[in-house]
């Protein structure tokens, strides 16, 4: 399609389809692009683009009325290669991580605790190698290493997740919402909503209290969506468990001691542990153990998905046109880019967070989602910034 640069707000093709073109003197800077995209703006793309074109950066971002430039120019090109998702935890000028790094990480996706020893055998590196390799990735924030005890097993029986729109700044309002603990998830998100937070809540009241606190009473957000998450239907898969579960057993106060140390780093020795705690090694560990296998605890790993080449990923919600629980458990099978599928209350019954290498993947996934049998309506965003991601739930005393 012949695009020209025209009076602004003028209409300068002649097509049906008004994503295959844009105007010159309407492409905005790279920094007026990263602003409203709240930093989601790849500056490289974004000359990439425009070079591919024939028009330089300065030309395009300051085209003026009535310039005569003609030119090809699909719009969803241009912002597919210019959207991506930052880093949720590491710094974004790192180096890529090579093969040895990668199969580290891999590894601990299957299991977390795996020892030096085991990671040099599969790996083919040296065991001192694998040491120092490992302490850079966990220093670095590549990749997480946690432990993960549902919330209701701490007498945190409801959780919700909330799509909020904020009037002004949307760091503004995430730093409001950093100051409520039981908000574990916050994220910043670029399309139908502006920020998107997880929480957990002793009870459906206690929901509505922290919700009026944190949310209600906030006038920098003026419009809001909670949904209550009724179940989490694949309990085995991420790190996202059935809501329904019941405790094992008794949590004692040394168990909440391990489990605090555990939830922040679930590669601690045992020696340290046991110094936290003010209990042997020993027991330390026979304790740490015996959460394993009674289910109370798991040790679930979290790269940043960037570094994993995962640079695209967001949020979605689904309205469902079957039965909830077959649809969720079609999309797990049929769908490995979704995790934390949840299924909630409200208008929408599916909510999850999708992870994809870039554009293309990311619309291949879309229309593989949408095509699915029961799928009725899908609303996505992108992931813009993470604020807080977390799973130190607040323990009440009497749970």
């Amino acid at each position: 399609m012949l695009v020209r640069a025209c009076q602004s707000g003028a209409t300068c093709c002649a097509t049906e389809s008004p994503d295959e073109c844009v105007c010159l003197s309407h492409i905005p800077s790279p920094a007026a692009l990263e602003q409203s995209s709240g930093g989601c703006l790849d500056h490289g793309a974004w000359a990439e683009a425009m070079r591919v074109r024939n028009i330089s950066g300065a030309s395009a971002a300051s085209a003026s009325a009535g310039d005569l430039r003609i030119w090809k120019c699909p719009f969803s090109e241009i912002t597919a290669a210019m959207l991506h998702s930052p880093p949720r935890f590491s710094d974004p000028s790192l180096p890529p991580l090579d093969d040895a790094d990668r199969k580290i990480i891999g590894i601990l996706m299957l299991d977390g605790r795996a020892s030096g020893r085991d990671l040099a055998q599969q790996t083919g590196i040296s065991e001192a190698n694998v040491s120092r390799r490992l302490a850079r990735l966990i220093q670095e924030k590549s990749v997480r290493v946690l432990g993960f005890v549902p919330p209701e097993f701490l007498g945190l029986n409801t959780q919700f997740v909330a799509y909020l729109r904020t009037n002004g700044s949307t760091d503004a309002v995430a730093a409001s919402l950093l100051a409520h603990e039981q908000i574990s998830y916050i994220s910043g998100a670029l399309g139908t909503c502006d920020l998107v937070i997880y929480g957990t809540a002793r009870d459906t009241m206690d929901m509505v209290s922290i919700m009026d606190r944190a949310v209600v009473a906030n006038p920098l957000i003026h419009d809001s969506e909670c949904h209550v998450v009724l179940e989490f239907p694949d309990a085995k898969r991420g790190h996202a468990p059935s809501v329904t579960q019941v405790v094992p057993r008794q949590i004692d106060q040394t168990d909440r001691h391990i489990i605090r140390q555990a939830q922040q780093d679930a590669r601690m020795s045992f020696t340290d542990i046991a110094l936290q705690t003010n209990i042997s090694p020993t027991s330390a560990a026979d304790r740490f153990r015996k959460l394993l296998t009674d289910g109370i605890i798991r040790v679930i790993t979290l790269p940043d998905p960037t570094r994993i080449g995962l640079t695209l990923s967001g949020n979605v919600r689904i309205v469902a046109s079957t039965a909830t629980r077959a649809l969720a458990s079609e999309l797990l099978s049929k769908l490995p880019e979704l995790t934390n599928l949840a299924i909630v209350s409200g208008r929408f019954q599916i909510s999850a967070e999708f992870n994809t290498r870039d554009a293309t993947h990311f619309d291949d996934f879309r229309a593989r989602m949408l095509n699915t049998r029961g799928v009725q309506h899908a609303e996505m965003s992108l992931h813009r910034k993470l604020y807080r991601q977390h799973f130190n739930w607040s323990m009440p005393e009497g749970a």
